[in-house]
């Protein structure tokens, strides 16, 4: 697990949850950055992942079969500043006095 510059991620939550069953597991990762969970039922998984100022990460449709070990290069975008803008200006006033006829086409 890393963040968008390479830098590890120690410490970061992983949730892998069984698609057929619902039954999940939590584990964290290591000083390396990297988790294993052992003895997985054949199956279809999500993977969860979260850590503090990081964006949440979420992968689906993860397939797993007898012996199989999957790796995941995941790495977690920093969480992003909302901006929101305003807009003030007035459109001009309308003359009423002034009479004109426009077409577009």
């Amino acid at each position: 697990m890393t963040d968008s510059s390479g830098g590890v991620l120690a410490n970061a939550t992983v949730l892998v949850r069984e698609a057929d069953t619902s039954r999940a597991r939590t584990v964290t990762t290591d000083a390396a950055g990297t988790f294993r969970l052992g003895q997985l039922p054949v199956g279809t998984y999500q993977i969860h992942v979260t850590f503090p100022g990081f964006t949440e990460f979420t992968q689906d449709c993860i397939p797993l079969m007898i012996g199989q070990t999957v790796d995941l290069m995941i790495a977690l975008l920093p969480a992003g500043v909302t901006e929101v803008v305003g807009v003030s200006a007035q459109p001009p006033p309308l003359d009423t006095h002034q009479t004109a006829i426009t077409t577009t086409g």
